[in-house]
């Protein structure tokens, strides 16, 4: 059997947390830092379109900083008391759905096109995907991951027709796979609310 909530989220909850300890928040802090910095540079330093900027370069320290002060200002500052309550409540709530999903193996998804959330068993999805998967015959349940390969073979290639002439510099770069935006096609199962028979006891 199917649920479907009918009122999805209508408004942005408080900063939950504001109600851990002092010293994790730091932690969390820390860790949202050096992972917004590692991104930084990373892409700065392979960027096409613009001046690329060295990991060394002392604009980093400069925006560091000024991240790090914003996110103090996130993480650190206290909550009204109603903001508070309101806060502990919604944090309760969101374990007790943890809890249910995790005891009864139910599954927790955004719908396709409704935005609304549909809670379905997990035995329900893994049944549909073998379903459509046989069905199809669209979809192979891989035992290995083949990206790095796919990337290499689409890099190698498209230097062997720079090489022959056969494209420009300009071209081989445009069509250059970017690794960390680029994905491998998969199946995903969104519900679909609006259909007979996936939106029982609305």
């Amino acid at each position: 059997m199917f649920f479907v909530f009918v009122s999805g989220p209508t408004y942005i909850r408080p900063n939950q947390s504001a109600l851990r300890p002092v010293q994790q928040r730091e932690q969390q802090i820390d860790q949202q830092l050096n992972k917004i910095m590692k991104k930084l540079k990373k892409y700065m330093a392979e960027v096409d379109d613009h001046p690329r900027i060295p990991p060394t370069s002392s604009l980093y320290k400069f925006y560091s900083d000024r991240l790090r002060t914003y996110l103090i200002h996130r993480y650190m500052t206290p909550l009204p008391l109603i903001d508070q309550l309101r806060a502990r409540r919604e944090l309760k709530i969101v374990k007790s759905i943890r809890r249910k999903l995790k005891k009864y193996k139910l599954v927790l998804r955004e719908t396709d096109k409704s935005g609304v959330f549909h809670i379905g068993r997990a035995i329900d999805y893994k049944r549909k995907v073998a379903e459509y998967r046989q069905k199809t015959g669209a979809y192979e349940e891989l035992t290995s991951n083949p990206f790095n390969e796919i990337i290499g073979n689409a890099t190698q290639l498209l230097n062997q027709l720079k090489v022959l002439k056969k494209i420009t510099e300009g071209q081989r770069i445009c069509m250059m796979p970017i690794r960390d935006k680029t994905e491998l096609a998969y199946m995903y199962t969104l519900p679909k609310a609006h259909k007979v028979g996936n939106n029982k006891d609305k």
